[in-house]
């Protein structure tokens, strides 16, 4: 899973969590209920991506990098005086804790499926080519 995807599931996380759509989240709308959740999808996507400030920006609400590093210094502070957003953005960050542990579980799983069916299909052809006499050779690149 690439970081652009990775940003783009974390906000959606944070929308059906907070019970907005993606369309207020990236409208430019100062209400405080979606401000706070744009801004701790912000803060979110920068502490589990690699992305910039201007690439987050650009992403969620078409923002300036300023505009995402202000958000992401907003919500440190409410981190350290609200109580109640602290609970909540620490749920938040659990559930995309989760769904990333569970994406790279996944991924894992693939991978090993895949080299399980290509090392199955490299038995099969050996002994294809052992039963008509051709010599079989692997070769590592």
């Amino acid at each position: 899973m690439t970081d652009t995807e990775k940003a783009l599931n974390i906000a959606k996380i944070l929308c059906v969590e907070s019970g907005l759509e993606l369309s207020d989240m990236v409208a430019k709308t100062r209400k405080r209920e979606v401000l706070q959740v744009r801004q701790s999808c912000h803060y979110l996507i920068k502490k589990f991506t690699k992305l910039s400030l201007g690439s987050i920006g650009k992403l969620i609400g078409n923002l300036n990098y300023a505009t995402v590093l202000h958000s992401c210094n907003t919500i440190n502070n409410l981190l350290l005086t609200d109580k109640i957003f602290r609970s909540d953005l620490e749920h938040w960050e659990n559930i995309v804790i989760d769904f990333i542990r569970y994406n790279k579980l996944k991924e894992a799983y693939n991978t090993e499926i895949k080299a399980y069916k290509v090392s199955k299909a490299l038995f099969r052809n050996k002994s294809a080519c052992k039963r008509h006499g051709i010599d079989f050779k692997i070769q590592v690149i």
